[in-house]
């Protein structure tokens, strides 16, 4: 019922003719989302109302996947029902993702440090040695000052992949581990507009457990996909995600220590 193959062809058969539809929506909302992420004030109000905009997008996915009438009007719903419960989830979820994130970050940078130095070691031994023995941070710097494409291809490539992992390793990766337990809780308060923020948080909690590593390597799969179809990898992913959720919901009692 979880698989990938399923859910990615169910999604598939929701979109069917509504392409255009979904775009115009999830698109055009993402796209404001986007710009007003790079103006101060309102950036501000938007780490407010992420949580209502969310609800509304949810709630439309959900309406979407279940080939309901009135979709668009369902895009507003977080902003219309239980805005303050949706705030307050917001500002909860916000606060633990970027408290634990920055501590599994550290924690993981320490770790990365720690392969680099061995890779110092290995490859620039004289560097290593003035690091440790001298505290000539310079010396950290020689791996980078030796990339060439030219003259050290092998090298040069092995060590910009090496780059982009320890990245995506200790600052994505931290954030996306830590935001896992709350992926549906937002979908509980577009099915529940009654519902307040902390039992919302409690039942997302209980609706991932047990899912959250498929539920991460899904997200995987489908970022390296949707990378040359972004266009249509935005409302392609909410809907997969609103099917991810109601696949899980189908299985039954995952509120019985509710």
């Amino acid at each position: 019922m979880l698989s990938f193959n399923y859910l990615f062809s169910k999604t598939l058969q929701s979109l069917k003719g509504r392409w255009l539809e979904s775009i115009c929506v999830l698109g055009a909302v993402n796209l404001i989302l986007v710009i007003l992420c790079f103006w101060p004030i309102p950036f501000l109000l938007l780490l407010l109302f992420a949580g209502p905009i969310t609800i509304g997008m949810y709630a439309y996915s959900l309406r979407f996947v279940k080939n309901k009438t009135g979709n668009v009007e369902s895009v507003f719903n977080g902003l219309k029902y239980n805005l303050g419960n949706g705030v307050l989830a917001s500002i909860i979820i916000f606060t633990f993702i970027l408290f634990f994130g920055l501590i599994l970050s550290l924690i993981l940078s320490t770790l990365n440090f720690l392969i680099f130095l061995e890779i110092l070691e290995i490859f620039f031994s004289q560097s290593y040695a003035a690091f440790v023995n001298d505290k000539e941070f310079s010396a950290l710097f020689t791996p980078f000052k030796s990339i060439s494409i030219s003259e050290y291809f092998s090298y040069s490539i092995l060590f910009i992949v090496y780059l982009l992992l320890s990245f995506f390793v200790t600052i994505i990766m931290p954030f996306i581990i830590v935001s896992l337990p709350f992926s549906f809780t937002f979908f509980i308060m577009a099915e529940d507009t009654s519902i307040d923020a902390w039992d919302a948080i409690q039942k997302g909690w209980l609706i991932i457990r047990g899912h959250k590593r498929k539920f991460l390597m899904h997200n995987i799969i489908l970022i390296l996909i949707g990378i040359p179809f972004f266009i249509l990898y935005v409302p392609f992913v909410y809907l997969y995600y609103a099917n991810f959720y109601l696949g899980i919901k189908s299985e039954g009692n995952i509120f019985k220590d509710f």
